[in-house]
């Protein structure tokens, strides 16, 4: 019984409910209500694509292309070759080439197999990224540097030491030299791409394979057997300082082409600028022995780029050949100004820091109270331009680098700039000078 009305009564409680549902679904409900919608999120990756192109220039040659896909030697601008000349007119050459991705095997920057001591070229090289900023590293990578056969005159050279699979020698003597082919204008002017398309009307002196005074050397005759990885972004970072980009530029070095463009304050490369670099070759006439007859060096120019946002340190595990630096050395540290009397000091830089134009020194006063100045015309207590390695005076002279009837002892700071108004480079060297006089 019991079991029977319990399971009656679950079964009444059942009609119960389902009377309550069918009331509720036969009544009229209106409900507000709203809808947004999002289509079509994407995420895609963004890219970052390296160009190259190249001229290339020997003994006063120029590869150029004589028909499509033809390349053949053609004298430079002004350059009249005698019959005997190296290499002769109108015989095929390689290294030239316009904006692409580089082939192995096909795109060469150098393929010269007969080289004689006093042989020379350069290539000017452009490098365009794509689509996002970039970090730029280039490398030498996979050098084979052998004797290849050994020649009476290589054996006596060596003292019998030559061996046909060994190292060469020619490594030894051939130098390169790098630099900024940006012309006169600081920056990259010339916005269309390729070689033919360099030295426009803007700055005809950018991508011209002739280095000018006014551009950066970052290799000077450095020779191939010390060529290693070196990263761009403290050589583009060093120019912005040095051509005052931070007062004519933009940080992140887009100026639509104006001065500075693609010179951006921590060295990234920029989308839409061509980067033109002079890339010399020398083979000394004066240096070069018989121990390099016959050798070969050969290696895998690599140029590569990394993407700049989120990426505080490129190139992680390669080993990079840093941007030295410079040493500022002044003497004699104390002084003693009289009447009449320029104030001299020798100063003198060493090291390799890359050869920014107009290399100056300049000299404040650090004791505060302003007694001792740089006079009423900017640089007129600075050194003319110089370079590495010169030694050179500073004249304080009266009424110029400090004031008229004041005497007593001062602190000067001597500092070596990589440009007017540039970053100091190396270590500020302090100066006592004495001015002992009151009539000066």
């Amino acid at each position: 019984m019991t079991r029977t009305l319990q399971i009656r009564g679950l079964m009444l409680s059942l009609i119960g409910l389902g009377v309550v549902a069918a009331l509720v679904g036969g009544a009229t409900v209106a409900f507000y209500g709203d809808v947004e919608r999002s289509t079509g999120n994407t995420f895609t990756a963004g890219g970052v694509e390296l160009h190259v192109d190249s001229v290339s220039h020997y003994n006063n040659m120029v590869c150029t292309e004589v028909d499509e896909n033809t390349y053949q030697w053609q004298p430079e601008a002004g350059f009249d070759p005698s019959s005997d000349h190296f290499p002769q007119a109108g015989t095929d050459c390689d290294g030239t080439w316009g904006e692409t991705d580089l082939v192995d095997g096909v795109h060469k920057f150098f393929n010269f197999l007969d080289l004689k001591p006093g042989d020379q070229g350069e290539d000017t090289i452009s490098l365009h990224v794509y689509d996002n900023p970039a970090w730029g590293q280039f490398l030498v990578e996979n050098v084979v540097d052998q004797d290849v056969t050994c020649t009476d005159p290589e054996q006596q050279a060596e003292d019998g030491a030559c061996a046909d699979d060994a190292d060469g020698e020619i490594d030894n003597y051939l130098t390169f030299t790098a630099w900024l082919d940006q012309g006169a204008i600081p920056g990259f002017q010339c916005g269309a791409q390729g070689p033919d398309n360099a030295q426009c009307d803007t700055d005809p002196t950018e991508g011209d394979n002739i280095f000018q005074d006014t551009e950066v050397v970052f290799w000077d005759g450095v020779k191939a057997g010390d060529l290693g990885p070196f990263d761009l972004a403290p050589l583009l970072s060093s120019a912005y300082d040095s051509y005052g980009c931070a007062d004519d530029g933009a940080v992140d070095g887009n100026t639509d082409y104006d001065v500075c463009h693609g010179y951006a304050a921590d060295g990234r490369m920029v989308p839409s600028v061509t980067y033109y670099f002079g890339l010399a070759w020398d083979l000394p006439l004066d240096e070069t022995g018989n121990d390099a007859q016959t050798d070969t060096y050969q290696a895998d120019m690599v140029f590569r780029v990394e993407q700049h946002r989120n990426n505080p340190n490129p190139f992680a595990g390669s080993t990079v050949v840093p941007v030295p630096t410079m040493t500022l050395d002044v003497a004699p540290l104390t002084l003693t100004a009289t009447t009449g009397e320029k104030v001299n000091f020798v100063a003198s830089l060493s090291g390799d820091l890359p050869d920014f134009p107009n290399r100056t020194i300049a000299v404040s006063d650090n004791g505060g109270g302003g007694d001792f100045f740089l006079g009423t015309t900017a640089g007129e207590c600075n050194s003319t331009t110089v370079d590495t390695d010169n030694e050179f005076d500073i004249n304080l002279n009266r009424g110029i680098c400090y004031q008229n009837s004041v005497q007593g002892v001062y602190t000067v700071s001597v500092s070596a700039l990589d440009g007017p108004g540039g970053s100091v480079v190396g270590t500020p060297v302090d100066v006592s000078v004495t001015v002992d006089n009151s009539t000066i």
